[in-house]
């Protein structure tokens, strides 16, 4: 088998990446001390880190391979999106526009990590519902990144964005393209 090969194929592919869109944010520090308003540790901060979590780690693993990938789901127009914005633009994913909708932060998840042990991680979502993508299920940009697609991934997290509607709807506009009647 010729790897090359295979990764010069994997280059022509138009994947499409559908799920819940996390960004991870890597607090690493070293803690000497206790603090004195309670028994905790003091992390003095060495670095800050930000990557792909969720659907977008799943995008970025394609990224990796040379693969042009697009990335669907949901997040609002906040801060941690833009963050977002810029490390997956960094990794050549583009992050679908379509799935920008007022309500819900663009969920991240902070670690904070001393001398390689996480201490904690803080969690920035909203409820599921939020994140549903229900309101462009019948958008033509959507359908037509769909039906374009030579592959399609769900990666869920349990966030609200891949549900029922959303499987039915893809269902319905890539059938057709689908070489197995189990499709």
């Amino acid at each position: 088998m010729d790897i090359q090969a295979t990764l010069n194929k994997f280059a022509k592919l138009r994947i499409v990446v559908i799920g819940d869109i996390m960004l991870d944010h890597y607090i690493m520090g070293d803690a000497t001390r206790i603090s004195p308003e309670a028994p905790v540790p003091v992390v003095s901060v060495a670095r800050d880190t930000y990557v792909p979590g969720g659907a977008a780690n799943v995008a970025n693993n394609f990224a990796g391979l040379g693969v042009p990938t697009t990335l669907i789901g949901s997040y609002t127009n906040d801060p941690e999106s833009v963050l977002l914005n810029d490390v997956l633009t960094q990794r050549g994913i583009q992050l679908s526009p379509i799935g920008q909708k007022d309500g819900a932060t663009t969920i991240l998840k902070t670690r904070v990590v001393v001398q390689r042990q996480q201490l904690c991680r803080i969690d920035r979502e909203a409820k599921p519902a939020a994140y549903a993508l229900d309101h462009i299920l019948q958008e033509p940009k959507f359908l037509e990144l769909i039906a374009n697609a030579d592959a399609i991934l769900f990666s869920d997290y349990a966030k609200g964005v891949v549900n029922d509607a959303l499987l039915k709807a893809v269902r319905t506009h890539t059938s057709p393209h689908c070489p197995s009647s189990r499709c």
